[in-house]
């Protein structure tokens, strides 16, 4: 949090596989890395970067809480839909992206019952 990283290591969840808590707010980061595979991680915060797009591929089967605000993103990615255990997600301040929520996406969110702020 806060450390002005501009990037995260390709290999992040290589190094820390039983991390739980990953919080890489307040920093410039434009992308997180694609492949990240957390077994144990259970609050994703990326909130207050310049995201502009989610990977496809972040396996994070644990995952219940994951906060994106203030961040460039358009779209949601479909990796959400394999984050069975998810309860909140807060996409607050991403411009455009209560307009390009897919349907699945929207029906997924409303059929677990997970919070979630656009």
């Amino acid at each position: 949090y806060n450390n002005n990283l501009s990037s995260l290591p390709a290999d992040i969840s290589d190094r820390y596989p039983e991390l739980e808590l990953l919080d890489c707010g307040n920093n410039q980061l434009i992308a997180i890395p694609d492949m990240m595979n957390f077994a144990y991680l259970h609050i994703l915060n990326i909130d207050n970067n310049k995201i502009h797009v989610l990977p496809n591929t972040i396996n994070c089967p644990n995952i219940k809480h994951f906060s994106c605000k203030s961040n460039k993103i358009a779209n949601l990615s479909k990796t959400i839909l394999n984050w069975k255990k998810l309860k909140f997600i807060d996409l607050t301040g991403n411009i455009g992206i209560r307009q390009n929520i897919s349907p699945d996406i929207a029906a997924y969110i409303i059929q677990h019952n997970i919070e979630y702020k656009f």
